[in-house]
């Protein structure tokens, strides 16, 4: 059926080639065909899947202002292989691979990680919207080099989780934030200190005015309000869909 994800085959992606002869007889066999490719250490790159998910109708979660937040903080993604969803409402995004990085949904709401064990859909593929699935004109594979992941988001992948609560660093790492940072360490600390707080329990809206505090006296430059706003309700509101509790 087009526009579908249904697999072809009785393995799915699983019986993914490179061969030739068995994908020119699989076009002859299905030539309405939607294009997959696995993603992870097999072929080499993981994917950044960015989307607006609906309910209803209306937007539950909106993976394009995840993402805007965090590159307000960290700055902008790197040039790399870029792909637009059939949607039009969300995009690919194709980085290295890195060691360890397996699917995961929802890292942030709108957010996925396509790694090990993982596939996108390709283009000229078919979505069931009826759009085409298509490579984002200035960064086509063909032209374009796949470009390394972000330490940023490297480290947002890999953050050290203890039954699905934020690990505890050790307590000098937080003294040492708290007695101020500057311009370069200051993204990394705002999240080192939203998560310790998680980490010690500490109710929501005390942990709110204390990542506030911080910011404005020991912050050189501070961060926007608006800025720390965002990356704390986005943790907490990554947290709530996962059942965390507070207090």
């Amino acid at each position: 059926m087009p526009g579908a994800k249904n697999p072809i085959t009785a393995n799915g992606f699983k019986d993914a080639t490179k061969d030739i002869k068995q994908i020119n007889e699989w076009w002859e066999k299905y030539p309405t065909a939607n294009i997959g490719i696995p993603t992870g250490e097999e072929n080499g790159f993981f994917v950044l899947d960015v989307d607006v998910k609906r309910k209803d109708g209306h937007i539950k979660n909106n993976g394009i202002e995840a993402l805007e937040a965090l590159e307000d903080q960290y700055g902008e993604l790197p040039d790399t292989v870029q792909q637009i969803s059939g949607s039009r409402e969300g995009n690919h995004y194709l980085f290295n691979f890195h060691e360890g990085i397996n699917n995961n949904a929802d890292i942030l709401p709108g957010l996925d990680i396509r790694g090990n064990g993982g596939y996108i859909v390709v283009a000229p593929s078919l979505h069931d919207s009826g759009n085409l699935y298509e490579w984002e004109l200035s960064s086509r594979p063909l032209e374009t080099e796949i470009a390394d992941a972000p330490e940023w988001l490297i480290d947002l992948l890999k953050k050290p989780k203890e039954g699905g609560r934020y690990k505890a660093r050790p307590s000098s790492d937080y003294v040492r934030i708290l007695q101020g940072v500057s311009d370069g360490e200051r993204n990394n600390s705002l999240m080192i200190l939203i998560g310790h707080l998680l980490a010690r329990n500490i109710h929501p809206t005390e942990s709110f005015e204390i990542v506030h505090m911080w910011n404005e006296s020991r912050v050189n430059p501070p961060l926007s309000r608006d800025v720390v706003t965002r990356a704390f309700n986005n943790i907490m509101k990554k947290e709530a869909e996962r059942g965390f509790r507070l207090g």
